[in-house]
């Protein structure tokens, strides 16, 4: 049971993390990268979390004592330490630095990609920290555009690819899955008052194939999920964008060649971020450059660390080729 509480703590940190820079989005909402244009955005991650949305293989676990010494349990959904049985409760610290871009290859149609690097990544396991630095899991994949108006329709796939080292182990420090998978969304949005507001929503499914070859485990399956978005931003004045983002990701259960039924992850954040960009205004090179940072607050969740991200960005885009293509 141990071994299968550890073993998830693990996974769950690099779905996380993953999950994390597969939602920044080189341009929010249906809209897609103007053509001929190249997107980029550096950022930088910090997590640092002790604590942990229970779920049942959790729940009802001791883990600490009230005044008057009676054992006090943390039920289903409930916020709790990571592993009961360490002092301190164990937990995970992530340091990550990402590259975005996105290209505008049609007026419908971008391709993007997200190269994850991990500063640092430690996870604390029988008592012991584990770290890892190197390469994540990368993300590729392109959005379309369906219908621009009067509203504005989507549709996006996503594929991440196991580039960074992955194990299993209970003692190990991972930087990624282990196994591809594909993420399908389709994206409505919609503009207001000359474009100074808007608001938009997203509804995907992320499909995980297996694992097949882990070392001490074999056949891993992790639950495909449910992705759901809201999100509404505006332009109070011509250098600030500001942004507040609702975010779900339901689970499936998992299984593996030890434990069957592993209950699925869940997670909803809410996010504001704030994006500044000071020569908006004017005409220079410089006009779409910016720096972005944010917090995503965990608010529900099972099997997932409850505490909050920080993120920082520097974000711009530059014309790499003139325009070709032409409304119908």
């Amino acid at each position: 049971m141990k071994f299968a509480i550890v073993f998830v703590v693990v996974c769950v940190f690099m779905l996380k993390m993953s999950y994390l820079y597969d939602n920044c989005v080189a341009h929010a909402g249906a809209w897609t990268t103007p053509e001929g244009v190249l997107w980029s955005k550096v950022g930088w991650f910090y997590l640092n979390s002790d604590r942990l949305f229970f779920d049942e293989l959790r729940a009802e676990q001791t883990c600490s004592t009230d005044a008057a010494g009676n054992p006090v349990r943390v039920g289903v959904g409930g916020r709790g330490p990571y592993d009961c049985m360490l002092d301190g409760g164990g937990g995970l610290i992530a340091n990550q630095l990402f590259w975005e871009s996105a290209l505008g290859i049609h007026e419908r149609v971008d391709i993007r990609l997200q190269v994850p690097v991990f500063l640092a990544s430690e996870f604390v396991s029988a008592g012991t920290p584990q770290t890892r630095r190197g390469l994540g899991d990368i993300r590729f994949g392109s959005q379309v555009l369906i219908l621009p108006k009067p509203v504005v329709l989507a549709a996006s796939m996503h594929v991440k690819a196991p580039t960074g080292f992955f194990t299993p182990d209970a003692v190990g420090a991972p930087l990624g899955e282990g196994q591809w998978d594909m993420t399908f969304r389709g994206l409505v949005s919609g503009s207001f008052l000359n474009g100074q507001l808007w608001t938009g929503g997203e509804l995907g499914y992320r499909v995980r194939l297996p694992n097949d070859d882990q070392g001490v485990t074999s056949s891993l399956n992790v639950g495909d999920e449910v992705l759901a978005v809201l999100e509404t931003g505006g332009r109070p004045l011509s250098w600030l964008y500001g942004s507040l983002r609702w975010d779900m990701q339901y689970g499936f259960e998992s299984s593996d060649g030890l434990f069957v039924n592993l209950p699925g992850r869940r997670i909803m954040y809410v996010q504001p971020a704030v994006l500044i960009q000071p020569a908006s205004h004017t005409t220079s090179y410089f006009k779409d450059f910016g720096l972005e940072f944010g917090v995503r607050v965990p608010v529900w969740g099972r099997n997932w660390p409850a505490d909050p991200i920080y993120f920082l960005g520097i974000v711009g885009s530059v014309r790499v080729f003139s325009p070709y293509s032409s409304s119908k």
